[in-house]
């Protein structure tokens, strides 16, 4: 049967009988595999989910021995030496490296709440030490940011001392 493609041939229905299901066919076998391929990635992607869903219980396992909190900041208001003793408690500071320095006085902002900046110095410290301490205070207490850093490095036997100036800004609402 001699099949020749002019006007008349496309006009006959079995043409299309025989070439629809013919096109349909390839059409379903490149949906699926393409449909394989997809699937591979998806599964190569619940594999890395269920690594990344293990190290985040890894995570929370180790903030809640150190004592850092979990969920964002906190509602407890920054206040003052107290609050700043606690963040240099987790930090493994004693009381005596850590001291308020002249701090300007709290400005009242337009929505009523107060901005206060206090200025705090640690001495003879690590610098992971002052990390902790900056990220307890920001992590643990509303509002609070760390408006500036500097440390400066302390000759002593060891490489890591450092004393750090730390001003701490927080807002206090009504």
């Amino acid at each position: 049967m001699d099949i020749i493609f002019n006007k008349q041939t496309l006009k006959e229905p079995f043409f299309w009988a025989f070439v629809i299901p013919l096109l349909l066919t390839i059409w379903a076998i490149i949906a699926l595999v393409g449909m394989l391929g997809e699937r591979g990635d998806s599964l190569d992607a619940q594999q890395t989910a269920g690594v990344v869903s293990k190290q985040a219980g890894e995570i929370v396992k180790i903030r809640k021995r150190l004592g850092i909190a979990l969920a964002g900041a906190s509602s407890h208001n920054f206040r003052g030496i107290t609050s700043a003793r606690a963040c240099a408690k987790i930090a493994g500071i004693s009381e005596a490296r850590l001291s308020r320095a002249e701090s300007p006085r709290p400005q009242r902002q337009k929505d009523g709440s107060t901005l206060h900046r206090e200025t705090y110095k640690l001495n003879n410290i690590k610098l992971l030490q002052i990390v902790k301490f900056v990220d307890y205070a920001e992590r643990n207490f509303s509002s609070v940011t760390c408006h500036q850093l500097s440390i400066t490095s302390v000759r002593s036997k060891s490489k890591d001392a450092w004393e750090a100036t730390v001003v701490i800004q927080y807002l206090i609402k009504g």
